[in-house]
């Protein structure tokens, strides 16, 4: 927040060489389970629904857990 300007400094100084970019990463997570927040509310599509399971390495890492 400080290198953006939107913090003040407390002590020190910062300086940045060149252009900075910055993207939010605020979470997208909503009280329900984790099909719910993967779906949205859209119509469940199986293999829509496991390529973003295997994206986001949700799937099990041991099959004999």
């Amino acid at each position: 927040m400080a290198i953006l300007g939107e913090l003040p400094l407390s002590e020190g100084t910062i300086t940045v060489r060149g252009k900075v970019g910055y993207a939010s990463q605020q979470a997208w997570i909503y009280n329900g389970t984790l099909q719910q927040n993967i779906i949205f509310g859209s119509e469940y599509n199986e293999s829509k629904y496991q390529e973003v399971i295997a994206a986001c390495a949700l799937q099990k890492v041991c099959d004999w857990l």
